[in-house]
């Protein structure tokens, strides 16, 4: 019975200690793109799709924890790059970018050169919104 019982603690022990750590993805999950599909702004019913957005704007995620991130603003295009990591937590998953260096097309609440984005279901959602910032939403695109 002892035996059974630790058997159950260790699993149990190591099944929710990984709940913090960080999610690594195989290389047949890489690349990825994570297209803009909807923006959403403070006032209700501010939504817009397709080519009605302000922008337009994809993340590509590389085997090798690089991205890239492009947007095409009234005909300009601009683009910068960094290194992301992917944290699941209790409360989601997590997609944290960190900027090689700084650039007008990082989406954050803070001065510093990172984005994160959450996962819900098939989405990848934009915390930009909480300080007055636009309401992201990215699908996957194949």
């Amino acid at each position: 019975m002892k035996n059974i019982l630790c058997l159950l603690l260790i699993v149990g022990g190591t099944m929710f200690s990984c709940s913090n750590d960080e999610i690594t993805y195989s290389s047949n999950e890489l690349p990825q793109k994570w297209v803009l599909v909807q923006m959403s702004g403070q006032v209700p019913n501010s939504v817009t799709t397709g080519d009605k957005m302000a922008w337009q704007e994809y993340y590509v995620l590389k085997a090798d924890s690089s991205f890239i991130k492009h947007r095409e603003r009234n005909g300009v295009d601009y683009e910068a790059s960094g290194v992301f990591s992917v944290e699941s937590n209790p409360d989601g998953t997590y997609f944290k970018f960190v900027y090689d260096s700084d650039s007008e097309i990082i989406g954050n609440c803070s001065p510093y050169q990172t984005e994160t984005l959450v996962k819900r279901d098939t989405k990848l959602i934009g915390t930009w919104w909480a300080c007055d910032g636009p309401g992201l939403e990215y699908q996957r695109k194949e």
